[in-house]
């Protein structure tokens, strides 16, 4: 996992060659009024700009994907993503042609904080819980989840 300012996004764009970088780029130049939606950014990368609502952590499920990262990035609001190893986590459900599997609860795990203007980078066989509302107090947020193929 990565977490940071999108200011600071030029560090990790030599994590998979070009994608990185359009997806920061792409990332980096939107704002509250971007439309929602999905752009295409490549043909191994593209963005979905959604609202919703943050829930309480007991409310929240883990998640994994086996082909693509994510880039999570705060447009408004905030949120915690609580973060952990997926290997040994019974799964719980899954779609494999969606390139999701919900997770058990770890015992253990870290967290990561997306205020406006924050991302984190979400590897495949990382598992997290997004959208998870900081200090239990649900808020509404617009983020941006950038998929870009790894494996």
């Amino acid at each position: 996992m990565i977490n940071d300012r999108i200011s600071n996004s030029g560090k990790y764009n030599a994590v998979n060659d070009a994608d990185f970088a359009k997806v920061f780029t792409f990332l980096a130049g939107i704002d509250g009024s971007t439309a929602l939606g999905r752009y295409d950014i490549s043909d191994t990368a593209y963005v979905n700009v959604a609202e919703g609502d943050t829930v309480p952590r007991s409310e929240g499920r883990f998640e994994a994907h086996d082909i693509y990262a994510d880039i999570q990035y705060m447009i408004c609001g905030r949120e915690v993503i609580d973060v952990c190893d997926a290997e040994g986590l019974c799964v719980t459900g899954d779609n494999p042609a969606g390139d999701i599997k919900f997770l058990a609860e770890p015992a253990d795990y870290a967290q990561a904080y997306l205020g406006e203007g924050w991302f984190a980078v979400l590897f495949p066989g990382e598992a997290h819980r997004p959208m998870t509302a900081p200090d239990g107090i649900p808020m509404h947020v617009k983020k941006a989840v950038a998929k870009i193929k790894i494996n």
